[in-house]
């Protein structure tokens, strides 16, 4: 390992604390530490690329931030097939694997000394009319809402073609595995492994009695069908990034991609293990 591609959040590391530590001891190691040239205003100890050629050359993404920053960081991540290690400069980072005192362990990146986890990913397809419009993959979620505006929405969930439930909620989730402990978790849904085979759909807070989380195989293709959208506008957002506005007669393909993105891990930490840590009461 020679080269990795830093995104830094200025917002999460006040100062570039965290990212000036990370660029410290892996330069110590002779290694080559880049950020995007749309961050060169940054004090980050790091060579500013275009962000096109420090892909070409990086090994590794490393994303300083929260969880959002790392999301941020695996859209780029997917664009070259990169793996992604995660340094947590926030509050919870349930997706990260190193904590802001924990940037000496990056010396078992130089020495290739890590394993990783390959996690699922959705991709949507927005079909209007006769034209299809592939959306970015999510490695979170795909979430159907009416954005600021605070009232239900049907939605038609339709699995392999066949209609499965006419839902009124204020939105539909379809999250991955590691997803669900995301948007899904804080809407009602369950905690899965993130290595489990299966999609997880949960409703926004819906309007009727007895609306669950459906847990489906990963090898399901879903179509969300959001209706009466001439009476009040809807969107579609993957992995928090900025919303598509739907139109009437919209649908929604969501299905397991083939692809995967690649998380670094360089402790041994077991799932529950997180799970107790990151998301006990605060």
């Amino acid at each position: 390992m020679k080269t990795v591609l830093l995104f830094p959040n200025e917002n999460k590391d006040a100062g570039l604390t965290v990212t000036r530590a990370a660029v410290s001891v892996l330069r110590g190691l002779g290694m080559t530490c880049l950020i995007p040239d749309a961050l060169a205003g940054l004090d980050s100890g790091a060579e500013a690329r275009p962000l096109d050629e420090a892909l070409e050359r990086a090994e590794m993404i490393i994303s300083v931030g929260g969880d959002g920053t790392l999301l941020r960081a695996a859209r780029a991540a997917m664009r070259r097939g990169l793996p992604l290690l995660g340094i947590n400069a926030g509050r919870t980072g349930f997706l990260t694997e190193l904590e802001r005192d924990e940037t000496h362990l990056l010396s078992r990146v130089a020495a290739g000394d890590y394993s990783i986890d390959c996690r699922a990913l959705l991709e949507t397809t927005l079909m209007r009319k006769s034209e299809e419009t592939g959306l970015a993959l999510a490695l979170n979620d795909v979430v159907v809402t009416r954005g600021g505006c605070a009232q239900a929405m049907m939605i038609d969930l339709l699995v392999d073609g066949r209609v499965m439930s006419s839902l009124l909620a204020d939105g539909l989730i379809v999250a991955t595995p590691t997803g669900s402990t995301a948007y899904s978790m804080s809407a009602g849904g369950p905690v899965v492994e993130p290595d489990a085979d299966c999609i997880v759909v949960t409703p926004i807070c819906p309007h009727a009695l007895y609306a669950h989380s459906f847990v489906l195989s990963a090898r399901r293709e879903l179509v969300l069908r959001p209706l009466r959208l001439e009476e009040r506008p809807a969107f579609v957002t993957v992995d928090g990034a900025k919303p598509v506005d739907l139109e009437p007669g919209d649908r929604l393909r969501v299905r397991r991609s083939a692809r995967v993105v690649e998380i670094v891990r360089l402790k041994e930490r077991h799932f529950y293990d997180v799970i107790s840590d990151k998301l006990k009461d605060r």
